[in-house]
């Protein structure tokens, strides 16, 4: 099936096929979908398997990404970009999982500016108009350093088809039923930012 034109279901990449295009894998779907979101702004504690860990998505204002005094970096930013209800993931080539589109800030680049560059370099979808959501806290192996990352939504009115890069496989719009192949800590920000929208 082509990207950018969906049956409503996951598009998932296999083995073999051209990596243009994706096709729909029902297997996926016996399991439970996401858990309800919690009323509170506490978080679960979740870890993936290398055992980085997600402790906490706080919510708030853009101006808290300056106004940090605790000395934790913000190096990175993503994006839940959302499209009649399905969230827009891609897939690393190189960590062969599933994840939100967003990166690494360039120096002197700011954390909007990063999440708009990484967005359009590994999704080729029309620039979103952001809204900054908030900033997760990670710990991360095998140093356990914390670092922050900036969230942003954004709704994409249109679909269009997509060229694979040497980052990004494929594209996926998820409907949140659990994929195997899904980074945990993602899937978490994908969890408290759909409270939030």
């Amino acid at each position: 099936m082509p990207l950018g034109h969906s049956s409503g279901l996951n598009e998932r990449v296999h083995p073999g096929e051209h990596p243009t295009t994706c096709s729909v894998d029902r297997s996926h779907l016996l399991g439970s979908r996401l858990p309800p979101n919690p009323t509170s702004d506490s978080i679960r504690w979740v870890a993936d398997a290398a055992g980085n860990e997600l402790l906490e998505f706080t919510a708030g204002t853009e101006a808290d990404v300056t106004r940090r005094d605790d000395g934790i970096p913000l190096p990175l930013a993503l994006v839940v970009a959302r499209h009649h209800g399905l969230t827009l993931l891609v897939l690393n080539r190189a960590r062969r999982q599933w994840e939100l589109p967003g990166g690494m800030l360039d120096p002197g680049e700011t954390p909007r500016q990063a999440a708009l560059r990484e967005f359009a370099e590994e999704t080729g979808q029309p620039e979103p108009s952001l809204l900054y959501a908030g900033r997760a806290k990670f710990r991360l192996m095998p140093d356990r350093r914390l670092e922050y990352a900036a969230v942003y939504t954004a709704t994409q009115p249109v679909r269009t088809p997509f060229v694979p890069t040497d980052e990004i496989a494929c594209l996926l719009w998820w409907d949140g039923t659990p994929l195997p192949d899904m980074a945990a800590l993602d899937a978490e920000i994908c969890v408290r930012v759909s409270a939030r929208i």
